[in-house]
């Protein structure tokens, strides 16, 4: 489905102007990604659009909108086809893998800033933007929620276990997820940050082997 293009018309210097706010709302998105919340200012994300303070209100009401809506676009242009990719697996272990790989090539597609916005977009927040931390925080427990998920669908099909501690596998692979994560934004090599994530993929399928 194409993207929806919606035009804004703004004044600027006695002229009228139109920007593209899907385009802006794409740049204000990959600035979040690269430098954080806190380190991207309304001035950068002004000069990224091309449109003055006045005109990014009025498409977008604060710099938190913004940010909320940056984050959706990401999980759904960047999240949403990893899970899509792990759910074509129908064994949970090998879910898990498809997972792992996914993200970590993900994380360092050269064509994006590295890294997962999710991850590293938002660890701490200045004064006033605290509640914003709850936006990166869903989108990481989204990972979380969707391993425990699969598991707990094994388990009631019969193919694992009652014993296995769903919760616990699911807060290793969602530890495991932002670890690769972080190795990607200091740049770790893709050759290297897949290996990681097919060691991490071993280690989860040893864990589920033991509650076959």
């Amino acid at each position: 489905m194409e993207q929806s293009v919606e035009k804004w018309t703004v004044v600027a210097r006695g002229r009228n102007r139109s920007f593209d706010r899907d385009e802006a709302l794409d740049r204000a998105l990959r600035l979040f990604w690269d430098h954080g919340y806190d380190g991207v200012s309304i001035g950068r994300l002004c000069q990224a659009a091309g449109i003055a303070p006045p005109s990014l209100y009025a498409a977008f009401k604060s710099k938190e909108d913004l940010y909320r809506e940056a984050a959706l676009l990401y999980a759904r242009r960047y999240g949403d086809p990893i899970f899509a990719a792990a759910s074509e697996e129908t064994d949970p272990a090998d879910a898990i893998a498809r997972l792992l790989a996914a993200a970590a090539a993900a994380f360092a597609d050269i064509d994006t800033p590295a890294g997962c916005f999710a991850a590293t977009g938002l660890l701490t927040a200045s004064p006033g933007a605290e509640d914003l931390k709850d936006v990166a925080g869903a989108m990481r427990r989204a990972t979380r929620n969707w391993v425990k998920a699969r598991l707990e669908q094994a388990i009631v099909a019969g193919v694992l276990s009652k014993a296995l501690e769903a919760d616990l596998i699911a807060d290793y692979v969602a530890m495991l997820i932002e670890g690769l994560a972080v190795q990607a934004r200091d740049g770790m090599e893709t050759e290297r940050l897949t290996m990681m994530a097919t060691l991490s993929a071993e280690s989860c399928r040893n864990l589920i082997a033991a509650y076959r």
